[in-house]
């Protein structure tokens, strides 16, 4: 059986969102925050080890969205396992910041334990 998050139950906070294709991802009951795993076109020409690529939405009101490139993943069950993980760290840091508006998405990517997360392969951050 090919895994699913629909299967995993989400940390506190955060719900399933719909996406095309075999993406997936879950939406922060702010309404702010998304985090998304989206499989990387095969003529993209990448590595084996990036299948998965990882990302952080994060949006302003309903006027300002910006997508941050987290890295990328080898297969579906680390893309699955690791949009779990960040999505406990993203709580663990909404509840350090006193506000929303003062979170910053580049310095959480930035401050992600690189050898904590084998798995990834980190990029630089890009808005797009």
């Amino acid at each position: 059986m090919e895994p699913s998050i629909t299967n995993r139950k989400l940390p506190a906070g955060w719900a399933h969102s719909p996406h095309r294709g075999d993406g997936f991802g879950g939406t922060h009951e702010s309404a702010h925050f998304e985090l998304r795993a989206e499989p990387i076109d095969v003529r993209a020409n990448r590595p084996e080890e990036a299948q998965w690529e990882l990302n952080l939405v994060h949006q302003i009101k309903d006027e300002y969205k910006t997508n941050y490139l987290i890295g990328y993943v080898a297969t579906k069950q680390k893309a699955i396992n690791q949009i779990v993980y960040l999505m406990k760290r993203l709580n663990e840091e909404l509840k350090l910041q006193e506000s929303i508006r003062v979170f910053n998405p580049q310095d959480f990517i930035s401050h992600l334990d690189i050898k904590t997360h084998s798995d990834i392969s980190f990029e630089k951050i890009t808005h797009e």
